[in-house]
């Protein structure tokens, strides 16, 4: 890139401040507490005097005077200053503090008037309106947007408003309730081309337009103009697109605004056409589009051009000032003008025609290197009356310019107010007449005012202006009886303020639901899209929790049959595993000091050779793995061999010797002689067993084996 003509080099001259008083009505010096007085109600009225002298000023007299339509001028009341300091490096100041009452909505006229020594006759008066209303001025509240976020427009609904911000090429729409909170968003572009015009219908919905950019067949990146209306709660309808697609190269649009009158809504703007058919002439023109029935796409006209051959450049405009009414459609637009001066400045022109007519014939100038224009149309008695607002100037010379005027601009009244560095108008429409916003920079800084330029039957009014709060305008809105502004705040931040009307009641809007919140976080470009997604999301993790339940449900049943099959056939399967063995004798002995507890108990011994599912069982229950069911069918399958063996008898003695066989004897034959008895008796084979548990004490006869219960608490003990 060439940056060669990156650098501007000015000069400036810095006056020193003059030796005597200098006393000046500086930008802003005038403002009333509350800042929008009510009918009926004492407000007062504070005045700032500025000496950018560096001497101090004094015995100066302060008087504050009202313009009455059948006497002029009446005198309120007067203050004296006794000082008001000098500085050679900052202005000094001080107020004087008045009280006025109005009894009834509109507009009043002040003069204050300073005399005194050091008085300049030129700058001894401070003219000012104050819009009285009925209408109470709420608290900011900060918005907070992801990081990228930037906002496009702010547009007000009857029950919240909307929000459009763009990030990575996208275009969102973010939700406002009417308790201005922000609580989700839908994406309306994914790649938006930058232009956009919103409108608030007649019946509720948000008409949006805006440039949209596509790839061709061929591989070229094509724009066209995408619609579709949206509600607070972020529902919005199909898409249509309109206007011919032009290549990058060959032309675009932009600068387009709605308006709708009647039921009919036409949309206007700017049409670059850089190709002209192949000449390559690059003719700006205005093209218009209308509809009955703005929610489908078929029922919009085919482009028409009403104007041609503008000359003006997409860097040096802003969307059109349109405004539909019985007789004609009323433009404002923009174009290079030299006259006069011989210097090159954008002016402001108006025109008019019927929407489905092209050609017009009828351009009238309207303003000098004028921007931001917005443009209303009041329709009394079958007449169009137009109020036009729009910024002219630079810097600190800028003037907001209010023009009411009939449909062939003809007999306007022009009001001109000192904003220095205005840099946004806005017209808000209410019961009791028309509203104008706009903000300035004055000494209290960036600020935003309110002035009611117009009564509800289209009669102008100079209401210009109340000072409301510190920061740049950005956008109005208008929400059933309030009103809604969007301000950037010094600090470069969005906030929100309720501007509330006392004499309407305005209900609440319930936040949007889980299901409209889970919306705004989900891709697609539609309601439909996105219900599909959720539908497919449910679908499957109800199949995934199926699964998991026939998985479950089917180990469950593994078990089930074979603790079954264990109950039905244990009895076989543990007989062959038993070698039964005769004892005699009690097998478990507890031994107490007063008694003796004798318990005699079957002796099992198992075969290791190869574990089976019932050793298994067994093992998980003594170890502690077992569960309810299989403690019980262990306690039962225990209850039958039990049962089992006290049938049979007990076993004998293991090591009893089979009964001798007798000799068979002679009548004659003496008796053998009989066995000597035994020297001494068998040994009794037991050993003794305690319970870690319960500390009982028993003895166990069987030798070999390696685990038995305790007789006392049942625990298991290993010999």
């Amino acid at each position: 890139p060439d940056r060669s003509d990156n650098t501007y080099t000015f000069s400036f001259t810095v006056d020193e401040r003059p030796v005597e008083p200098m006393l000046r009505f500086l930008p802003g010096s005038s403002r009333t507490v509350p800042d929008v007085p009510v009918p009926g109600a004492p407000y007062d009225i504070r005045l700032r005097v500025d000496n950018l002298g560096q001497t101090d000023a004094s015995n100066l007299n302060l008087g504050l005077e009202r313009w009455l339509d059948d006497q002029g001028w009446m005198r309120l009341k007067d203050e004296s200053l006794s000082l008001v300091p000098g500085s050679s490096t900052t202005s000094g100041y001080t107020y004087a503090q008045f009280e006025d009452v109005h009894n009834e909505p509109g507009v009043v006229s002040y003069r204050a008037v300073l005399s005194g020594t050091g008085v300049e006759l030129e700058h001894k008066e401070l003219r000012f309106n104050v819009t009285v209303a009925e209408l109470q001025a709420g608290p900011r509240v900060g918005l907070t947007l992801s990081s990228g976020e930037v906002a496009v427009d702010f547009i007000g609904l009857d029950d919240g408003a909307l929000l459009f911000t763009t990030i990575n090429g996208e275009l969102h729409a973010r939700t406002i309730t009417s308790t201005l909170s922000m609580v989700g968003g839908v994406v309306l572009e994914e790649n938006w081309g930058g232009e956009l015009a919103v409108y608030q219908r007649d019946d509720g919905l948000v008409q949006v337009a805006w440039t949209r950019r596509s790839l061709s067949l061929e591989g070229y990146i094509l724009t066209d103009i995408a619609m579709t209306s949206i509600s607070a709660a972020g529902k919005t309808t199909p898409k249509h697109y309109h206007m011919p697609a032009l290549k990058f190269s060959e032309g675009s649009y932009y600068g387009f605004a709605f308006d709708q009158y009647d039921g009919n809504m036409v949309l206007a703007g700017y049409h670059r056409d850089l190709s002209t058919g192949g000449s390559w002439q690059d003719v700006t023109s205005l093209f218009v589009i209308s509809s009955t029935s703005p929610d489908r796409g078929a029922s919009w006209s085919s482009p028409i051009t009403v104007l041609s051959d503008i000359d003006i450049r997409p860097g040096d405009v802003q969307p059109l000032g349109v405004g539909l009414g019985e007789e004609y459609l009323h433009l404002l637009y923009q174009e290079y003008r030299e006259d006069v001066s011989g210097v090159k400045r954008v002016g402001l022109m108006y025109t008019h025609g019927s929407y489905t007519t092209p050609s017009w014939s009828f351009q009238y100038s309207v303003g000098d290197d004028a921007r931001t224009p917005q443009l209303d149309v009041m329709v009394e008695d079958g007449e169009d009356r137009l109020v036009g607002a729009w910024i002219e100037g630079q810097g600190k010379v800028a003037n907001v310019v209010v023009s009411n005027t009939n449909a062939v601009w003809a007999g306007q009244d022009n009001v001109r107010t000192l904003a220095p560095g205005a840099t946004q108008v806005s017209f808000v429409p209410r019961h009791d007449g028309l509203y104008l916003y706009h903000d300035e920079i004055n000494l209290n800084g960036p600020v935003y005012r309110l002035g009611l330029v117009a009564d509800s039957e289209g009669l102008p009014l100079s209401g210009l202006s109340n000072m409301l709060e510190q920061g740049f305008l950005f956008g109005v809105g208008v929400m059933e009886d309030d009103t809604i502004v969007c301000s950037i705040t010094p600090g470069g931040s969005l906030s929100l303020s309720k501007i509330a009307s006392l004499s309407g009641s305005n209900t609440a809007v319930a936040s949007p639901g889980l299901l409209e919140t889970l919306l705004d976080y989900l891709p697609g470009e539609s309601r439909e899209v996105k219900m599909r997604l959720i539908g497919i999301g449910v679908g499957l993790l109800f199949l995934f929790l199926a699964s998991i339940a026939v998985v479950v449900r089917r180990s469950r049943s593994e078990v089930e049959e074979l603790l079954d099959e264990m109950e039905d056939d244990e009895g076989e399967a543990l007989e062959v595993m038993i070698n039964p063995e005769a004892d005699e004798g009690p097998l478990l002995m507890v031994v107490d000091d007063e008694e003796e507890l004798t318990i005699q108990a079957p002796v099992a011994v198992m075969d290791d050779e190869e574990e089976t599912l019932a050793s298994e069982l067994e093992k998980k229950l003594e170890d502690g793995e077992g569960n309810a069911r299989l403690e019980r069918r262990m306690k039962r399958k225990q209850q039958r061999e039990m049962a089992a063996i006290l049938e049979q008898g007990l076993p004998p003695m293991p090591g009893a010797l089979p009964p001798l066989p007798l000799p068979t004897l002679d009548g004659d034959a003496p008796l053998p002689a009989p066995l000597p008895a035994p020297a001494l008796p068998l040994p009794d084979l037991k050993r003794e067993v305690s319970c870690s548990s319960c500390e009982a004490t028993f003895s166990v006869k069987d030798l070999m084996l390696k685990r038995t219960n305790c007789p006392v608490c049942g625990v298991v003990i290993d010999l």
